[in-house]
């Protein structure tokens, strides 16, 4: 009996996977090629006879070259002329297939560059239109879902959470809806809405049997994949600082490692804390999520 071949089913995050890796190949298959082209530059720049030639007569074969449009027959028995003239052959032939390789890689790349990602579209809206979308992507994924109905501006979990605040604070309001405690959390939360990242403010995190509240979980849309971004906006104060440290000991415990799926931002009295801090930090989140 003939056995049916189990058929493997790909994900858009295979999909993305398959795409990065063909484009990491590209790029290191250009990069060694790069080096041949030079060094094959480098050994035929000097070199004036360009082609070898051969002919037949009375049985016997007879290579000859130009040189200055001149025929000049090899001597019989020059190997090693022959051979030299006959690798300079090689080699010019080679370098102009290197550098047609190089320029088709570079096309190849360009085109998965700029193969459009329907998946983003979603994330490409600012937050507070989100809400009012119903993305295809949420159909077999409830993470986008839950994400954007359970905990986005407006949602009901935003507004108790404003209602219950924990710390008696005072409250922003920011482009997106989003109501937060600080103006430099507005100005992150305007640069992630303004630059399409999936993410919610406050999402309770429980570890250690803790319920904690990072400022901000990030998200990638597509496989649910997810970092945290913490600030910090009270380093100077060694109350404030000692309690997050201890925050960040049950962040470790339970495996979030800075700079891989945990990112902190800080801020002092001296107001230390820029645009270009939160621009830099939202890119390596980028890079991370892979969105």
């Amino acid at each position: 009996m003939k056995k049916n071949k189990k058929k493997k089913n790909f994900n858009n995050k295979d999909t993305a996977a398959v795409v990065l890796r063909g484009m990491k190949k590209l790029k290191d298959k250009i990069s060694i090629l790069k080096k041949i082209k030079q060094e094959l530059e480098k050994t035929e720049k000097a070199v004036q006879i360009r082609s070898l030639g051969c002919c037949s007569h009375g049985g016997k074969n007879y290579y000859y070259y130009y040189e200055n449009s001149v025929r000049k027959y090899v001597k019989a028995g020059d190997r090693k002329l022959l051979e030299s003239l006959q690798q300079h052959y090689y080699n010019r032939k080679l370098l102009r297939t290197v550098k047609e390789e190089i320029e088709g890689y570079r096309k190849a790349l360009k085109v998965l560059k700029e193969i459009p990602d329907h998946e983003k579209v979603f994330s490409s809206i600012p937050e507070v239109k989100r809400n009012l979308i119903k993305p295809y992507e949420t159909k077999g994924n409830p993470f986008v879902a839950s994400v954007m109905k359970g905990y986005g501006p407006n949602s009901a979990y935003e507004s108790m959470r404003i209602r219950e605040d924990r710390f008696n604070s005072k409250v922003y309001p920011t482009l997106s809806g989003y109501r937060v405690r600080s103006k430099d959390e507005v100005m992150i939360t305007d640069y992630l809405c303004a630059h399409g990242f999936l993410f919610v403010y406050e999402q309770p995190l429980k570890l250690d049997g803790i319920t904690y509240y990072p400022d901000f979980t990030l998200y990638n849309g597509v496989n649910g994949e997810s970092v945290i971004w913490e600030h910090f906006g009270s380093v100077d104060d060694p109350e404030y600082a000692a309690k997050n440290f201890q925050k960040l000991e049950v962040y470790q415990r339970n495996g979030y490692r800075i700079g891989i799926n945990l990112f902190i931002t800080v801020d002092g009295r001296r107001n230390s804390f820029h645009g270009e801090d939160i621009e830099k930090t939202a890119q390596r989140i980028k890079e991370v999520l892979n969105i």
